[in-house]
């Protein structure tokens, strides 16, 4: 039986739109950069907070290469924003529907330069516990074909308490917050907990996402510290999970049923005592840690791209480039931001021609590249003739997401014959293995797999990717699910 691409039009309209953006003042005061082996971070922070933040990160970093052989860089850059206070981070937080600032302590904005995690600087504790609980996300998504909800929060939260003392690090210290919620409220039963995915009215329910949160931590602290070789359990039930059902997968992990799963956890947020690891760490030199202060051009594109990804601020995201502009008329990243508000206003010719305006300045910066081709597909122009330069850009950048994500958009009319079918397989599974989180890109290409009758693929893709979710890849998802 042949099998129609339904989603593929979705995953057109997922890679090509952007979400809009919305205005901030000129930002002020003096702003650092803090640059280290492996990360960045920008801020108006004081310089020993902003140096103390990347020294953190490399720390856990190194902490991580000695429990993992996994890769800890990113296919997208990761840039760390640390504000001096929460006033100065209000501006750049996302509003709600109705206009209201969330008032929270930080935030994570993706936008096609790559990834930004906000936090504040003023509460030095908290704002590592964000910044470790964003990497350990990153370092899932990157590493581990996609793994439940559960497993990805508990984890984050596990390393959210990493600390240093005395030339060792501590991982899987104690969250009291967590327990003392767990030992005062009632549960989210276990059945129901391991189900939770982030479209589950659990998740975004406020009080019960306090709750999925607490016990996702309790469960992964106990199969880490408190179930004799916590990773080797972990490893089973994990593959478990790929190959069976659930209660069968814990089962065979943990030799026991949900009902006695979770007793033992109740007993285990009543110790006194939870058991963290200690591993030993190399410290950066001194000299590797490169502080400089940032010019007011610089400045401005920072806050811009922040702004460039959130609904309704591509106007304060403008002022910001061309602000920048005024300072400094050859900056390509400052045309490359104006390419990007024009484009999320659907004014393509100007995108087109403020990202060709930036690549005249810095012709071999690929994300531009990119997404001067994304313009041009936006604008209507024959995908097989844009087709072309995206082959050329994937064969320069073979790592960069997009490229993959847009050269897959070419081949997203269901009508496209058997054989540009299979000629668009591999480029998809390329796509699919660089942004594993793009439910839409996994669901496009096991459709693929079923349209050319490549069942052994279908069903190897559903069972490590969907069923760990809970998902049925047959089922057509709503546009506001299909966001990457």
């Amino acid at each position: 039986m042949r099998h129609v691409v339904v989603s593929i039009p979705l995953l057109l309209l997922t890679i090509l739109s952007t979400a809009p953006a919305d205005g901030a003042e000129l930002p002020k005061g003096r702003w650092h950069e803090v640059r280290t082996p492996n990360f960045t971070v920008v801020g108006d922070a004081p310089e020993e907070t902003l140096v103390s933040v990347a020294q953190d990160l490399e720390r856990l970093r190194s902490a991580l290469s000695q429990i993992s052989r996994l890769r800890l860089e990113a296919a997208d850059p990761t840039l760390i924003y640390v504000f001096k206070n929460s006033r100065r981070l209000r501006p750049y937080l996302a509003r709600t529907p109705s206009g209201e600032i969330q008032a929270v302590d930080g935030a994570f904005f993706r936008n096609p330069h790559g990834n930004f995690i906000l936090v504040n600087g003023e509460r030095p504790e908290l704002a590592r516990r964000l910044i470790y609980h964003e990497y350990v996300h990153f370092f899932v998504s990157y590493n581990f074909p996609p793994v439940p909800l559960w497993f990805e929060e508990g984890l984050a939260e596990l390393y959210s308490t990493f600390e240093v003392r005395g030339g060792h690090a501590l991982l899987g210290k104690v969250i009291p917050e967590h327990l003392t919620w767990l030992r005062g409220n009632g549960w989210i039963p276990l059945r129901e907990l391991v189900t939770v995915h982030r479209e589950s009215s659990i998740y975004n329910e406020n009080f019960r996402k306090g709750a999925f949160y607490a016990q996702s931590w309790l469960l992964v602290h106990y199969l880490f510290h408190g179930h004799g070789d916590g990773s080797s359990v972990l490893r089973k039930l994990l593959n478990g999970l790929q190959r069976t059902t659930r209660d069968r997968a814990f089962q065979a992990a943990l030799g026991a049923t949900f009902p006695k799963i979770e007793e033992l956890l109740r007993r285990y947020a009543q110790r006194k005592v939870h058991l963290s690891q200690k591993l030993p760490i190399e410290e950066i030199a001194p000299a590797a840690v490169r502080l400089r202060r940032l010019s007011k051009p610089e400045i401005h594109i920072l806050v811009g791209d922040l702004l460039a990804v959130q609904p309704g601020r591509q106007g304060e995201a403008e002022a910001l480039f061309r602000a920048a502009l005024d300072r400094a008329p050859n900056n390509p990243a400052a045309w490359r931001g104006l390419g990007l508000t024009a484009e999320t206003a659907e004014d393509f010719p100007n995108a087109v021609a403020h990202y060709d305006r930036s690549l005249a300045l810095d012709p071999e910066h690929s994300i531009t590249r990119a997404l001067s081709l994304r313009a041009r597909l936006r604008s209507g122009e024959d995908p097989r003739l844009v087709r072309a330069g995206l082959r050329r850009l994937v064969g320069q950048a073979p790592d960069l997401p997009l490229a993959w994500q847009l050269l897959a958009s070419t081949y997203v009319d269901p009508s496209i014959s058997d054989r540009d079918a299979s000629q668009a397989v591999p480029i998809f599974e390329r796509a699919h293995e660089l942004s594993p989180e793009n439910l839409v890109l996994a669901q496009s290409l096991w459709q693929l797999y079923a349209r050319l009758n490549r069942g052994i693929a279908a069903r190897r893709l559903e069972a490590r990717y969907f069923r760990p979710r809970g998902i049925d890849p047959r089922a057509q998802r709503p546009r506001a699910e299909s966001t990457p």
